[in-house]
């Protein structure tokens, strides 16, 4: 038989192999179908998409019969017909949804050169719902894991209201903008020969399915079906290219829609497993945390079709887009990727506010008690006040609490207001971003000639884009990022010896978190630095001296409205709080077994008390000394040895509590940024790893009331391994640039990237 005409019959021996596969599935499962006749077309139809999609990926445009040698098309079918959200949709899923599907792929493929095109595509959502609003469905979500899933929507009636508006008004208000960017970008498209009319279509239901109300999880199913049709649409088109035509001129497929039509179908698959565990749950609280994640990265993957869409549609915006021939780069500039990046980053923040008030809303709500009270009674009456909350927090937060309660009393929001709610989180989520900012500037700085362009961004975005950094400000709705970034601020500031104002900012710090207190032996060697240097003369000396009242006195005064004694009283008793090994903090004392353990437990004969002073001491001095040894070198690694203070009080030292490490993440990776040091970025990663589980592994305590001493062992060991490994690279750093240069002369580390 001629090899040619065999395969033409491939794409029917793996039709056979999927509809063998379905039955095999359905009678393993035991999902046979109730109603034959409409289980048969589902399968029919859900096979014929494969089929279909095979005859796009193997018709050359110009002629109407398929190429017999091509193996892609056969490849891309089998994509869809192995696919197992595919055979999920077509045994136990939805049996309309194949057959809607079918016939509207079929019908976009018909009316794509036509001039109403355009209407066509716009009104197919209106058919693909019409059943739901016949069964008088109307939920903000009707199970779809999508944007309504996450500001709390999740089988909530549409007419619920969400910070003053129904979710129906914000469902309606989203359609109509995504309609009117469909319609924008079909236009622009069909001057360009109709080449993205898959991919545009695609981007246009998943954005339905994210922000359009009484969405289902089979209203995801024509997503993947039009991505891999797009992709296959896109080979016929390169293998059609005319002679004489260079090959920059003709359109290839998009590997990275590929990559979409995967993840699309692995979150479609799970959303309708998800869907129907959770049949009888009606509250947003009661969705899993899987659930929850799946809605993220629905979210995700939208934002990623919507910029490849607006890459291939509008090339102008191109973001980035190579330099023309007179090597002028064309699109939206450079500098402004960064502002993209924050307002991703806002976006995910803000969508993971909405979960605390059920998993972790105790802290939130002594944040909103506070502010209540500062707001009801003043700042006098705080301190020592018999409230229903802990007042152990310095006065710097909390005149910014006092802001926020009189907000809330101007608008008059309750408690669980949303709107409350979320001006709370801001401080944290404001300062998360402006540390971002702060390190992609300083990623500018020192960006090397021929480095990759987008190489600051990529940096910027291992903090904003950081689940532990998200898990802290966004979920858990702590303020480690406020006096983190005063801390970033005041040692680039000390690092460029404008002591005052450096000093200024620590002062602020310390009264903002006393965890502050951890950088005390940074301080204490800039001043003996400075002492050095202008050779003790007595000018000098009193000019030091008023450096270092100046912000003590600045810090008596926030005391004043809280009462100078009352105040400082509590400030020294919070530092005395907590006798413990370790509070929660997976790190050395915790895998000796002394998480909540008093200070006189012994351990190798020697109190917890004794091993932690011991590792105090030997840190603080150890770090004065390699600060002086690495001045003397060229100060190249002041902000490693800045993170690995924080990173080895918190491994190693006693009384640590869960989220004392995160200071030392920014440190490290401004250290990689500046030096670009592989090894140390690798470190940031691994700490970044083991901080977001120790934190996890608490706020699920806090839920279910259990530690999984497994887990919590494990992420110890973690820690101290890697808190080894940095002591490390901190000693082979500066003794190799000891070893290799002249006092004074600098290197370049061989570890870059």
């Amino acid at each position: 038989m001629n090899t040619k005409l065999l395969r033409s019959y491939y794409i029917w021996f793996i039709l056979a192999a999927g509809l063998v596969v379905r039955f095999m599935v359905m009678l393993i499962t035991g999902n046979m179908f109730d109603d034959p006749f409409l289980g048969g077309i589902a399968l029919f139809s859900n096979l014929s998409i494969g089929y279909v999609i095979y005859r796009v990926g193997n018709k050359a445009e110009g002629g109407s019969e398929p190429s017999p040698s091509a193996a892609l098309p056969l490849i891309l079918a089998a994509f869809w017909v192995f696919n197992p959200a595919a055979i999920f949709a077509s045994t136990a899923g939805d049996f309309y949804e194949p057959v809607i599907v079918l016939a509207m792929i079929l019908l976009i493929g018909w009316v794509r050169h036509k001039v109403y095109g355009t209407s066509v595509i716009v009104f197919l959502p209106a058919l693909l719902q019409l059943r739901f609003w016949l069964q008088n469905i109307n939920y903000a979500s009707s199970g779809a894991l999508n944007f309504f899933a996450l500001v709390g929507g999740f089988r909530q009636p549409a007419e619920t209201l969400f910070w003053g508006f129904r979710f129906s008004t914000y469902g309606m208000l989203f359609i109509v903008l995504i309609i009117v960017g469909a319609i924008l970008a079909l236009n622009a498209d069909r001057e360009q020969g109709s080449n993205n009319f898959y991919l545009i279509t695609a981007g246009y239901f998943t954005l339905l399915f994210m922000f359009a109300h009484n969405m289902q999880p089979a209203s995801l199913f024509p997503v993947p079906v039009l991505l891999i049709l797009h992709f296959s649409d896109r080979h016929a088109a390169a293998k059609s290219r005319p002679e004489g035509i260079p090959a920059k001129h003709s359109i290839k497929g998009n590997r990275n829609v590929v990559l979409l039509y995967i993840a699309f179908s692995a979150t479609f698959f799970t959303n309708m497993r998800m869907a129907n565990i959770s049949e009888y749950t009606f509250f947003f609280s009661h969705m899993s945390d899987g659930m929850i994640l799946v809605s993220i990265v629905n979210a995700l993957l939208m934002l990623a079709l919507v910029y490849i869409l607006v890459n291939t549609v509008w090339p102008k915006f191109k973001l980035f887009s190579p330099p023309d021939e007179a090597g002028e780069r064309q699109g939206i500039p450079v500098k402004y990727y960064i502002f993209i990046l924050l307002a991703v980053g806002f976006i995910v923040r803000v969508m993971s506010i909405v979960h605390i008030d059920y998993m972790f809303g105790f802290d939130v709500w002594v944040f909103k008690s506070w502010a209540n009270i500062l707001n009801e009674y003043g700042f006098a009456y705080f301190y020592g006040h018999p409230y229903p909350a802990m007042t152990d927090y310095p006065p710097v937060y909390l005149y910014v609490l006092y802001v926020i309660g009189r907000v809330a009393a101007r608008f008059e929001w309750e408690n669980f207001h949303s709107a409350y709610t979320f001006v709370i989180f801001l401080p944290a989520i404001l300062c998360d971003l402006g540390i971002g900012y702060v390190l992609h500037r300083r990623a500018e700085k020192t960006q090397r000639p021929l480095s990759r362009v987008n190489l600051p961004i990529i940096l910027a975005a291992l903090w904003i884009l950081n689940p532990a950094v998200i898990l802290i400000s966004s979920v858990w709705g702590q303020v480690e990022s406020v006096f983190t970034l005063i801390l970033l601020l005041s040692l680039l500031l000390l690092r460029d010896k404008k002591l005052l104002p450096a000093y200024m900012l620590y002062g602020i710090a310390i009264l903002t978190k006393p965890q502050s207190l951890f950088l005390g032996p940074v301080y204490l060697y800039s001043a003996i630095e400075y002492l050095q240097d202008a050779k003790f003369s007595v000018k000098d000396v009193a000019r030091l001296v008023g450096y270092i009242l100046a912000p003590v006195a600045m810090m008596l005064l926030l005391f004043v409205p809280f009462g100078l004694r009352t105040g400082i009283q509590f400030f020294f008793e919070g530092l005395g709080f907590r006798q413990y090994g370790t509070i929660n903090a997976f790190n050395f004392f915790h895998l000796i077994g002394g998480n909540f353990r008093a200070l006189d437990t012994r351990f190798m004969g020697m109190t917890y008390g004794f091993i932690g002073m011991a590792v105090v001491i030997i840190v603080i001095f150890g770090t004065i000394a390699v600060l002086f040894v690495d001045r003397k070198h060229g100060g190249k690694h002041y902000f490693l040895i800045v993170g690995a203070l924080f990173a080895l009080l918190y491994v190693f030292a006693f009384r640590m509590l869960d989220r004392y490490f995160f200071p030392a993440l920014p440190f490290l990776l401004l250290h990689a940024i500046e030096r670009r040091d592989r090894r140390v970025l690798a470190l940031f990663v691994g700490f970044s790893a083991m901080f977001y589980f120790n934190c996890f592994e608490m706020l699920r305590w806090v839920r279910h009331g259990e530690i999984r001493s497994y887990v919590a062992r494990s992420i110890s060991a973690g820690n101290v391994i890697l808190g080894c490994i940095l002591v490390y690279v901190v000693v082979q750093s500066i003794w190799q640039r000891v070893a290799s240069e002249p006092e004074g002369e600098s290197i370049t580390t061989d570890h870059g990237y």
